[in-house]
């Protein structure tokens, strides 16, 4: 099948025709087309979509009041409504080619959506606010949410040998998002639509690349070496605050707290030595605004950082419950528990055993080697699984119980993420006690 969107030519590496689709052009082509509605949350048209297009500007305003959008609406005096505002999110990510080389992989989605699995949201959302709000658009296949944008090949006199390449790609597609905020796409009946990117998001690891941040989790010390030549001026370690500086250190969790707010109430220094291409584009003019455009990919975070130290510093820690004399003895034991709890709970395994260093078991420190994301939430599960077997152990330890609650743990961090959406899609809420240990939202509705 192939869609009819224009192809755009431009120079990248020397290559005066590298092909890319332009964002204006594959809107323009998803209005022709009569698909628009995948940037609409399933609306078929921009009339349809107008109440949904006005709460969520509203909501969004209640949340980053200094936004620029909102300065660019006052400045028009009234020729701009937030019903002409299309709110879009860019996502970037490495991908691998069959032959599993690196392929730059650059995309972008509506911020509305058809809600998640875990919900049931009718295709006719959007005609009744008051009782589904605005869906996350955490549904469909990345092929009916995603839309394609800009490949590029990492090897070949690409960016892997050429850092300048990935620069001049961000440039050339950052440029094209900026001319759809200046002037618009116009809709035939209904008038000018400005496409609006509220944030570039992606693994942390593109976010450094594309946003040229020098306070990144790269500048973590790594080694004793490294750690001397940081003593006297650290980097930082974090672009949305001052983590990893001399301002505080980042594994204190009081302190870190004290950074994160210090971040959000008086803005930190720019992360970056070189300006980034996205800071030409509209985003929050608050202090720290720039820096927070770069939204890292919360599931990534947890599933392939924290989440992988607390499983391979549990099972550290659990391995003596086995009753086993050496290491290699201890991981044989959990590894054919883990094998169980896969089977008996259809869960795929990912891992065809255990092994000293899939934990760092026999290193210093724990360290987790796998790179499997979704392996994360599955061993926290199993743990928990694992632990119920040794209640009285866990009775009189209370790092068993905490290792025990592993997905509690995730449970509730996903639960304070959760009261952030659902301001932006249903309203204010209040956090109340149902029963013990069981927390629930209220909606506060108009």
């Amino acid at each position: 099948m192939v869609y009819p969107v224009p192809l755009s030519f431009s120079c990248v590496a020397g290559q005066t025709n590298f092909p890319w689709i332009r964002p204006s052009h594959l809107i323009k082509t998803l209005y022709s087309t009569c698909d628009i509605h995948m940037l609409l949350g399933g609306a078929q048209t921009f009339e349809e979509a107008k109440p949904a297009l006005e709460l969520f500007w509203s909501r969004f305003a209640s949340i980053y009041p200094q936004h620029g959008v909102f300065r660019k609406i006052r400045e028009s005096l009234g020729r701009i409504s937030t019903s002409h505002l299309l709110p879009i999110l860019v996502h970037g990510d490495e991908g691998t080619t069959y032959k599993r080389n690196g392929m730059l992989v650059l995309q972008f989605s509506g911020a509305l959506g058809k809600g998640t699995r875990k919900t049931k949201t009718p295709d006719s959302w959007y005609k009744d606010l008051a009782t589904y709000g605005i869906p996350m658009n955490l549904v469909k296949t990345a092929l009916q949410t995603r839309l394609l944008t800009f490949l590029c090949p990492k090897d070949g006199e690409m960016y892997s040998s050429d850092p300048s390449v990935f620069k001049h790609i961000i440039d050339i597609v950052v440029d094209d998002w900026k001319q759809l905020e200046d002037s618009g796409i116009e809709i035939p009946a209904y008038g000018t639509v400005f496409p609006i990117v509220l944030g570039n998001k992606g693994d942390w690891s593109y976010l450094v690349t594309s946003a040229n941040l020098e306070r990144s989790y790269r500048r973590a010390p790594k080694g004793r070496e490294q750690a001397k030549k940081y003593m006297d001026n650290p980097p930082g370690i974090c672009h949305l605050c001052m983590g990893g500086t001399k301002e505080g250190d980042w594994e204190d969790l009081i302190v870190a707290k004290r950074l994160i707010r210090a971040a959000r109430t008086c803005g930190t220094p720019p992360p970056w030595d070189v300006e980034p291409a996205w800071t030409r584009l509209l985003h929050d003019e608050s202090p720290g605004g720039a820096q927070r455009f770069h939204r890292p990919d919360v599931w990534h975070t947890v599933h392939m950082g924290i989440g992988k130290a607390w499983v391979a510093s549990s099972v550290k820690y659990v391995q003596f419950l086995t009753g086993e004399s050496s290491v290699d003895k201890r991981v044989a034991v959990l590894s054919d528990d883990y094998m169980s709890f896969c089977e008996e709970n259809s869960k795929v395994k990912y891992l065809k055993k255990f092994e000293a260093h899939t934990f760092g078991l026999k290193a210093p420190e724990p360290a987790a080697s796998w790179n499997k994301a979704h392996l994360t939430a599955t061993l926290m599960q199993w743990l928990q699984s694992y632990l119920e077997k040794f209640k009285d152990a866990c009775d009189a330890d209370l790092r068993l119980r905490f290792i025990a609650a592993s997905s509690v743990v995730l449970a509730h961090f996903v639960f304070a993420m959760f009261c952030f959406v659902v301001l932006l899609c249903f309203g204010p809420v209040s956090v109340f006690a149902h029963s013990p240990g069981e927390l629930r939202l209220r909606v506060q509705k108009p």
